[in-house]
């Protein structure tokens, strides 16, 4: 893990990353919606395909076997709302385009949860309601920021410095000194994808923005999902 090596190796990293690459623990946005689908129909529910084909997959038929756990869309179909699976990677992934499965675990536990009592006619065809979805970020955030508090001395020290931020000062964009870090502080956010630069201001993903409870600035909204974009290219 990546995030394990920054956090014991301090010197050379880089170097020793390069060396041992080939046992890096890298995942991708089809190995996620292929975990997905596993524990879909584990549950027992029924998707277009047999188990015994999920290893063979895409990314697209991944995709489109998921429908029926949560639909096209965030939204009905004719909505301009987000691709259900585009979003769930986007909201759960860092800006090093990593992701990890305890938080997809975690955001399919939370989301069926508040699923089950749906009375909405709108969702008949989906089991997770986007509602349910949405709802279970937060929860997601704050159990993946304490998880990596316990895992990573070096980012646990500078995750107390954000935690002691006044309501005002978090804000997205913002810059390094607004938030009192110094640049070896700003570079293990950067390294662990924490946060990425853009100019002089910095911005935050979901899974992290959420349970440090940072707020979006009207110039902060429309630049969160380019960056989002840019920084899953960087990680594939």
């Amino acid at each position: 893990r990546r995030d394990i090596v920054l956090a014991a190796v301090r010197q050379n990293a880089a170097k020793m990353m390069a060396r041992y690459d080939p046992y890096a623990l890298k995942w991708n946005k089809e190995e996620a919606l292929r975990l997905v689908a596993w524990v879909t129909m584990r549950s027992g529910i029924s998707l277009d395909t047999i188990i015994e084909k999920l290893h063979d997959m895409k990314e697209e038929d991944l995709t489109q076997i998921l429908v029926p756990l949560w639909g096209k869309k965030l939204g009905v179909d004719t909505s301009k709302e987000a691709a259900s699976a585009r979003f769930v990677i986007a909201a759960l992934s860092d800006y090093r385009g990593q992701i990890q499965s305890r938080d997809l675990m975690r955001l399919l536990y939370l989301s069926a949860e508040a699923s089950v009592d749906n009375h909405d006619d709108r969702w008949l065809n989906r089991i997770l309601i986007p509602k349910g979805i949405r709802g279970a970020l937060p929860e997601c955030s704050k159990e993946k920021i304490t998880e990596i508090e316990q895992e990573n001395t070096a980012l646990k020290q500078v995750f107390t410095k954000l935690r002691d931020l006044f309501e005002e000062e978090r804000k997205i964009p913002f810059t390094r000194q607004q938030l009192r870090l110094e640049v070896e502080e700003m570079k293990i956010l950067e390294e662990n994808g924490v946060v990425i630069r853009e100019k002089d201001d910095y911005y935050m993903p979901e899974i992290f923005r959420l349970g440090f409870g940072f707020s979006l600035t009207a110039a902060g909204r429309p630049s969160v999902m380019s960056l989002a974009r840019r920084a899953a290219k960087l990680g594939s």
